[in-house]
């Protein structure tokens, strides 16, 4: 604990001062430049600023929680609180807290050119080859500031007319959260590689959010594997967030790009929203899940792109939405609403994306929605005018159950086919759009599209694209996409709405520049797309230390090769050691790639360790090492094969209740269980519901027993439970952990060699449940 002396420091001195533990301070002040220890945990800030028309200048100062090597996860506390009206602070750097700056109740707050890098995030436990469902995180409710369970760079609370100028926060996991505050602005700030949110919204209204940098806020994504997101997103609004304005903002990469749900307040009432919110010239490119997702709301999205994303624009229960001007590229579907009502989709290009416009209605609403209730949730009402659509080679407007339909002054050129079998319930109107139609149509869609007036309709011989580059599941098709500079090539249109010529159908929604806005896009050749979203246990990788990531997996002559990138800063790469792996060379350059052939009889136990050259160099810790350095990297892979002998049972939680009735608990697991299965080579359980048919989801007790063979040396065991575990190792208690819990991981390093056996014991109270383990080298 901050003895109480310390906390009661006032300061009045007009000199610089030097920054004591649990300083208060009250006026404003010049911190003499330095590096600051200032570790702390719980509720006490290290450093309170407190009083009216305060300026705070660190003079680029370094206040730390934690020393540089603390793991991200260890790192705790906040680092400053701000309480009083028109408080100012500068040149201020944190590092190694849960929370750097926590604000509240404090109108007319600034934070100008800072950086809040490097502070908490959580180690994830998904991999490359299979999700973790724990991984997904919640944002739903934060009445009672349930937000900060997941750390921030800046959490703004109840703050009206607050300002964010040149703050930087990357390599942690939330960036700005703002609460309750409204009328504030966030301008030339970069909030990127961030493993859950750039910048959030709750209850925060009439703020302006331009020229930023929010780029890389992703985790749930392995390319060409799965995607999820885990609610992950670039920008998040939620709950009763109402005009605001996001502007000229690169926002890229991220889980979702740009993610607004109008709130359970709007869900248990039928009323309310997120709305009247503007989205203007930003860049929502390469989403796992949806460059857009905006539900239950009114909003207006205007001369942004959108590119590369399972959908351009999730807007189930849209109403009186506008969709203007946008750039659609390359996605799995470009935009799709359920239920949507009276809204427009107009002048917008579709450029080779799999499926146009898909529109349609459920046959039932969800019993628990009086959203649903409430009002009338009938997709109808729309207006499709004046869009182009080229190459797309599913279906450009795949449409099921709608009431109400003007599709008029389009262009059609070189697509698939246009409408589907179904096309609208009632009230269709195809008309004035021209239309560039493959002559080997069918005869029946060709009646179709020439049944409105005044259709101009021309045929060919072939206009339809050759294939799809995104497969349904919103994962690129890697066998297209080549070298990295075609890979690159697709993702660099001719589009940067801050300096272009506005387009008449924009226009009315134009947003002006700020005064010394930056530009925030990605640059021109600079490596992005979703095969660039590389997200290992501490999030996204940031290109700022060398790495060797794993792309192409496949037998050539009988021998597993894999292609590896590599990547980092610019330098040179040579072979350090490798252990079961054979390399087509043993030096080369940063970025490139190179092949590893897997030696015979070594396919669980492989490593490469490289050494690396170069620029600078700085790691997921933010430990930065100067240029020219050597710093190892390496990569591994060991699979030890486990023939898992796994049994279920169902306990009574009043009879049989584990951390209580032990003898009663451990009856039940010597007799026969409700349920058995062989589960060969891995044990790995996401329970939401129950594990075996028929079995309750709640109250049920596993036992997994099985048995591996390992080189002598030291091994890491990690299991993974929700709620109580034990593990034995050759009879030999080494986990016990038995109790209720959240989903935990624990890790035993321990030295074997052989053969040995594995009985792990498990049960499960309520909600979600795990089971998972894992071995590996130390």
């Amino acid at each position: 604990m901050i003895i109480a002396a310390a906390l009661s420091t006032i300061l009045t001195a007009q000199a610089p001062i030097s920054l004591g533990q649990g300083m208060v301070i009250t006026r404003s002040s010049k911190i003499v430049a330095g590096q600051y220890f200032r570790p702390t945990s719980g509720d006490e800030p290290a450093l309170i600023i407190r009083g009216d028309n305060i300026t705070v200048d660190f003079q680029k100062s370094t206040l730390s929680g934690s020393p540089l090597i603390t793991e991200p996860d260890q790192r705790k506390g906040t680092a400053i609180l701000v309480e009083g009206k028109n408080v100012i602070i500068r040149n201020l750097k944190v590092r190694g807290y849960k929370v750097a700056v926590k604000v509240q109740n404090s109108p007319g707050f600034m934070l100008l050119d800072s950086d809040l890098s490097y502070n908490w995030k959580q180690k994830l436990k998904s991999t490359l080859a299979k999700e973790d469902l724990s991984d997904w995180m919640s944002y739903h409710h934060n009445e009672k500031d349930e937000w900060l369970e997941y750390g921030a760079a800046v959490y703004i609370k109840n703050s009206d007319q607050f300002k964010l100028r040149n703050v930087r926060a990357v390599g942690g996991q939330c960036g700005a959260m703002i609460v309750g505050s409204n009328k504030g602005t966030v301008v030339n700030c970069d909030f990127s590689f961030l493993s859950a949110i750039g910048l959030g919204m709750y209850r925060s209204c009439d703020n302006v959010i331009m020229h930023n940098r929010i780029d890389w806020c992703v985790r749930g994504y392995s390319h060409g594997k799965w995607n999820r997101g885990q609610d992950s997103t670039g920008i998040l609004i939620y709950e009763q967030s109402n005009r605001n304005v996001f502007a000229y903002n690169s926002v890229t990469h991220g889980g979702d790009g740009f993610f607004l749900w109008a709130g359970q307040t709007t869900m248990d009432t039928g009323e309310g929203g997120c709305n009247d919110n503007l989205l203007y010239g930003n860049d929502f490119s390469h989403a796992p899940t949806n460059g857009i997702e905006a539900t239950f709301s009114r909003n207006k999205f205007i001369n942004n792109l959108v590119q590369e994303c399972w959908h351009g624009v999730w807007g189930g229960y849209s109403y009186e939405s506008q969709i203007i001007g946008n750039q659609f590229r390359l996605n799995s579907t470009a935009i799709a609403i359920e239920h949507g009502q009276s809204n427009k989709i107009n002048y917008n290009r579709f450029d080779r994306d799999n499926e146009g416009i898909q529109l349609w209605e459920r046959a039932s609403q969800p019993a628990d929605w009086v959203y649903a209730q409430k009002r009338d949730t009938k997709s109808k009402d729309y207006e499709i005018r004046g869009n182009i659509f080229s190459d797309i080679p599913s279906q450009v407007l795949d449409l099921k159950g709608v009431h109400g339909l003007n599709v008029w002054q389009n262009a059609f050129r070189a697509n698939g086919r246009i409408l589907g079998p179904n096309p609208v319930a009632a009230g269709f109107v195809f008309n004035q759009n021209q239309i560039r139609m493959a002559r080997d149509e069918s005869e029946a869609d060709r009646r179709r599209l020439s049944t409105g007036r005044s259709n101009v309709t021309t045929y060919v011989n072939s206009a339809r694209p050759k294939q799809a580059l995104m497969r349904p599941d919103g994962n690129v098709r890697t066998e297209l996409e080549g070298g990295t500079r075609e890979y690159l090539k697709r993702f660099e249109p001719d589009w940067n709405p801050i300096k272009e010529r506005i387009s008449p159908y924009v226009k009315r929604f134009w947003v002006k520049p700020q005064a010394g806005g930056i530009n925030p896009y990605i640059r021109s050749g600079t490596l992005r797309g979703r095969r660039y979203i590389l997200v290992n246990e501490w999030g996204p990788y940031d290109f700022r230390s060398p790495v060797i990531w794993p792309r192409e997996d496949e037998w050539k002559d009988g021998k597993r090769v894999v292609r590896i990138e590599v990547l980092g800063p610019f330098g040179k790469w040579r072979v350090k050691s490798l252990r079961g792996i054979t390399l087509s060379a043993t030096s080369g350059q940063v970025p490139g790639f190179i092949e590893a052939t897997v030696n015979q009889g070594t396919q669980s136990d492989l490593r490469i360790e490289l050494e690396y050259k170069g620029g600078k160099v700085v790691d997921y810790r933010g430990i930065e090492i100067p240029a020219g350095n050597l710093v190892p990297f390496s990569w591994s892979e060991f699979n030890v094969p486990i023939e898992w002998r796994v049994r279920f049972w169902p306990y009574d939680a009043k009879a049989e209740e584990p951390r209580t009735m032990v003898e009663a608990f451990r009856t039940l697991i010597d007799t026969k269980p409700a349920s058995f299965e062989e589960k060969p080579r891995s044990l790995s359980y996401d329970f939401y519901d129950s594990p075996y048919p028929s079995g309750p989801k709640d109250h049920f007790a596993t036992v997994a027993e099985g048995k591996f063979t390992v080189t002598p040396g030291e091994y890491r065991l990690q299991t993974s439970a929700d709620d109580g575990v034990r593990m034995w190792i050759d009879g030999e208690l080494v986990v016990d952990e038995w109790k209720y819990s959240g989903p935990t991981t624990y890790e035993r390093v321990l030295r074997l060699g052989g053969t040995h056996r594995i009985r792990i014991e498990h049960f499960e109270i309520d909600g979600f449940a795990q089971l998972k383990f894992a071995i590996a080298r130390k």
